[in-house]
């Protein structure tokens, strides 16, 4: 299994279509990194997780991205590990 981490702050508009291009066929786990306080975009990846178990959030302090990959990296399963953003779509 791979874990594919997306790290997400103020990605609101963008972070559905980023998952929904990345979780094309449900295999990978993703871990979706971003700070409690950007409520917005939390609460995109919140619906995520309600429709695919293989998503879940993985709470950033703020305190910036290698904060945050390192945070996640830690709770990551997979064997191999692949970083991404918010904002980045894959396509098929």
């Amino acid at each position: 299994m791979n874990s594919i981490i997306i790290t997400a702050y103020k990605e609101a508009k963008t972070i559905g279509k980023a998952i929904e291009s990345i979780n094309q066929n449900n295999k990978h786990e993703i871990l979706c990194v971003c700070p409690d306080k950007d409520i917005e975009t939390k609460e995109v990846i919140q619906k995520y997780i309600k429709r695919f178990k293989n998503i879940r959030y993985v709470e950033d302090p703020g305190e910036g991205k290698p904060e945050a990959l390192n945070i996640a990296m830690k709770k990551a399963k997979g064997e191999i590990l692949i970083l991404t953003a918010g904002d980045v779509f894959v396509d098929k």
